[in-house]
């Protein structure tokens, strides 16, 4: 498969299954987000995702010029210009609405002029404004491959601060609530018993702790009798890829998490859980 987002190493896996980690990590980092760019009469929307264009549409209305109003009174010229706005962020909000319901998306960033952007968070249903977490300044002339470049850098440096924030809750969750669970047997486990709600990575698979016994568990469950079959080099990646694949199969979400220190404490896994045994 050849992929357009940057491969961080290159390695050739020889072995009977898949690995996992990076292509998940690769679709954690690249996921989908929406990108609006608009002026008073244009909008731009895209669908960025594993490094490429996924999906473009453009929003085009009538552009009023002060020279042909003619003899129009200067409060009338002003309430139909007011009134083409209002109807062009209508017909953008409910174009972004639709994109972002049909390709499921889970953030937006809008850019525009000063006058628009108001104009259109005012017309944003409530489901569809939650999901908006920055603005830029974007001129709606910018080439497709600078928004793309531009954006995904903010996207990236969101997620930066939202994986401390993250790893503080799961913190939380382990030492207060016990609705949170670190390392690798207690993680493994919670996943098997479907408790997980989100599953936290170390973004480096050399910085999870590999723990003999959970992987003797997970040998035995996955290859029953061929444990000492599988090379040491192939042993902690097929682990990891179980805590993602068994994540997968319950729908708990997985968040890689870029600077190793802040699960360090944990071996490098952790676990927020959506009830306790």
């Amino acid at each position: 498969m050849q992929l357009d987002a940057p491969i961080e190493k290159h390695q050739l896996f020889i072995f009977k299954q898949p690995h996992l980690y990076p292509l998940a990590r690769l679709i954690n980092e690249y996921r989908r987000y929406a990108v609006l760019v608009a002026d008073s009469n244009r909008a731009r929307i895209f669908v960025f995702g594993r490094g490429r264009t996924i999906a473009a549409e453009e929003v085009q209305n009538e552009k009023m010029n002060r020279t042909e109003v003619g003899g129009w009174s200067q409060m009338r010229f002003q309430r139909h210009v007011d009134h083409l706005r209002l109807q062009h962020a209508k017909e953008v909000v409910e174009a972004l609405d639709r994109i972002v319901r049909e390709e499921a998306i889970e953030t937006v960033i809008i850019a525009g002029d000063e006058v628009v952007i108001p104009v259109l968070r005012e017309q944003m249903p409530p489901a569809l404004a939650a999901k908006v977490e920055d603005r830029m300044n974007l001129d709606i002339r910018t080439p497709e491959h600078e928004i793309m470049e531009r954006t995904l850098e903010t996207f990236q440096a969101r997620d930066a601060v939202l994986d401390m924030e993250r790893v503080e809750e799961l913190k939380d969750a382990v030492r207060g609530t016990k609705l949170g669970v670190a390392g690798i047997a207690d993680t493994l486990a919670a996943l098997s018993n479907g408790q997980v709600d989100e599953l936290f990575l170390a973004a480096g698979i050399n910085e999870i702790e590999h723990e003999p016994e959970a992987a003797s568990a997970v040998f035995k469950a996955y290859a029953p009798g061929e444990e000492d079959e599988i090379p040491n080099a192939n042993r902690r990646r097929v682990v990891v890829d179980e805590l993602i694949k068994r994540a997968q199969e319950t729908g708990a979400r997985t968040h890689f998490i870029k600077d190793a220190s802040l699960l360090a404490a944990m071996g490098g896994v952790g676990a927020t859980l959506r009830y306790s045994m």
